[in-house]
């Protein structure tokens, strides 16, 4: 009997984690993507400073909250997105808009698949 609650235990707290592990990365997606999408729109609109300061606010999130995303992804996929929103700021910096756009869809691109990869669903858990 007490190997079943044990055992019974153990789902528990596996289930737990892994709750709370997808909703911290729902969470914090959202935020870079809302942050994303009002940088693409700033820029769009010839709001260079604007789109620096949210591209710099965005990078600011980021670092600091990279530490938690490297425990619950691979390093390099951090090390694309953290590239990519430190060269968002340095477009921005310089007024190319075309290159910002770029980067900022493939950042989205990237932080959408983390998002995809986390959700559950029958294809993550097995």
């Amino acid at each position: 009997m007490k190997r079943g609650w044990i055992a019974g235990l153990l789902i528990a707290l596996s289930l737990i984690a892994g709750l709370t592990e997808y909703g911290y990365v729902r969470a914090s997606t959202s935020m870079y993507l809302s942050l994303l999408d009002e940088a693409q729109e700033r820029m769009s609109k010839g709001e260079v400073r604007d789109a620096q300061s949210t591209a710099e606010r965005l990078e600011r999130r980021f670092e600091g909250q990279s530490g938690m995303f490297n425990i619950f992804m691979y390093h390099s996929e951090v090390g694309h997105i953290a590239s990519d929103l430190s060269r968002l700021k340095e477009y921005a910096r310089t007024g190319d808009a075309s290159e910002f756009l770029a980067t900022a869809s493939c950042a989205k691109t990237e932080i959408e698949a983390i998002r995809e990869a986390k959700s559950v669903r029958w294809d993550n858990i097995f």
